[in-house]
């Protein structure tokens, strides 16, 4: 489980985005890795579509308002928080200090993501959009990763997926 070690209402996640100097309307072309894979099996197996170049963006980027708030809801609503005499509770100012100095090399990429022409994606694929990542769907993908430790944990061995070769998915 996340241990919060920053005073639970010191901060909030548009007041961080703000104090990075992040436009909370910058959109982020975030999309499902599996998806993703749908997407390339299914160009993959249409030979027409070979030569083409597919743009596999998300239609609906998500706000960067939205991903700050998700991160802080999920946060308070997922993690344990430290108790009062933790000596390494820290506050607002702490964070905003650490925050600041610690993403400053990931600035640039909180920034708008472009819009890309998916005319050849939307064309061999209508009854495969990429999936919505609203607010609820983010939450649960973060409750999943915090949850799990952002993956640090491996799954019980019940629960991992059978590898197959591609030449296998692809032949279905």
């Amino acid at each position: 489980m996340l241990l919060t070690r920053v005073l639970i209402g010191s901060t909030s996640g548009p007041a961080c985005l703000a104090m990075l100097g992040v436009d909370p309307a910058s959109g982020k072309n975030f999309v499902p890795v599996d998806w993703v894979s749908s997407a390339i099996v299914h160009a993959v197996c249409i030979p027409a579509a070979r030569g083409r170049t597919y743009h596999l963006t998300n239609p609906r980027p998500v706000s960067v308002d939205v991903v700050g708030r998700v991160v802080q809801k999920a946060i308070e609503s997922f993690s344990q928080a430290a108790r009062p005499d933790d000596p390494d509770l820290r506050d607002g100012l702490w964070l905003n200090e650490m925050l600041g100095a610690e993403l400053d090399i990931y600035r640039g990429y909180l920034r708008n993501d472009p819009l890309f022409d998916r005319t050849n994606t939307d064309a061999i694929m209508p009854h495969l959009p990429c999936p919505e990542l609203d607010e609820p769907t983010l939450m649960k993908m973060a409750r999943f990763a915090i949850e799990h430790n952002f993956g640090s944990v491996p799954p019980p061995p019940a629960a991992r997926a059978k590898s197959r070769p591609v030449a296998d998915i692809v032949a279905t």
